[in-house]
């Protein structure tokens, strides 16, 4: 299980936990940097709210958002 705390009892901030999630799983620096990219656009668009305070809408109007306003088309499903 990943460490949360901090030494200080501190929690760490999500971007770090999300970039060693990567780390532990050998994954590429790129999907590291990409994944980072597209949490970091997500919260902006969400007018930085924590994704813990969100959910399916959130998501639902931020990828609406990026289908009409932004021209990208995102498959739903999972394996296509």
């Amino acid at each position: 299980m990943p460490e949360v705390l901090r030494e200080g009892g501190r929690p760490k901030k999500l971007l770090t936990l999300v970039r060693e999630a990567i780390r532990r799983r050998h994954m590429s620096g790129r999907i590291e940097e990409s994944s980072v990219s597209w949490i970091k656009r997500y919260i902006y668009f969400q007018g930085k709210r924590h994704p813990a305070r969100m959910g399916e809408p959130e998501v639902e109007a931020f990828l609406t958002h990026l289908a009409v306003e932004q021209g990208r088309c995102f498959n739903a499903e999972p394996g296509f």
